[in-house]
């Protein structure tokens, strides 16, 4: 039963004129993203997004934010990330350890985003957990040449510095 009131979050990638923007917007259930971009009022010209990223227009990850507040006036597109959904649930695999399930799930998501940098980062963590470390190393290197992002690098070279000393 829904509540008056009630919220569901949506993860959405926004389609800029020279970047584009994945993260997650809260919107009343039974609502739609399209109602939040047509409101009308002074209060709502940004949309707020939580667990943002942000990317160039070559698909490079330049920054990944808590928090953001976007221009609805630059928002060229703005649709349901069919991605987030399905890493979220590799992530849940990682996390009770069912990496044999995680990679059928990734096996996907490589599939349909081979440019996405956390995309070829989780497939390097769940490769490693596998004991296939050839693997696991292609795909780190793959994310770390689709960001430009500081925290990622450090995050992704840490990984690679990690293979090398075992």
């Amino acid at each position: 039963m829904e509540l008056p009131g009630e919220n569901e979050r949506l993860a959405i990638v926004c389609d800029l004129c020279d970047r584009r923007v994945t993260g997650e917007v809260t919107v009343g259930v039974g609502n739609r993203v399209s109602d939040l971009l047509n409101s009308s009022t002074t209060a709502h010209e940004f949309l707020s997004l939580t667990d943002v990223s942000v990317f160039d227009s070559d698909d490079r990850l330049l920054a990944h934010h808590r928090f953001m507040s976007l221009n609805k006036r630059f928002i060229r597109s703005i649709v349901e990330d069919e991605r987030a959904p399905v890493l979220a649930r590799v992530k849940h695999l990682v996390s009770v350890e069912n990496y044999e399930r995680a990679w059928e799930e990734m096996e996907y998501i490589l599939g349909n985003f081979p440019r996405d940098a956390e995309t070829h980062y989780v497939a390097g963590v769940v490769s490693q957990a596998l004991g296939k470390p050839d693997d696991a190393l292609e795909h780190f290197k793959a994310a770390r040449g689709l960001s430009v992002a500081e925290k990622f690098q450090k995050m992704v070279n840490g990984h690679l510095e990690n293979m090398e000393n075992s």
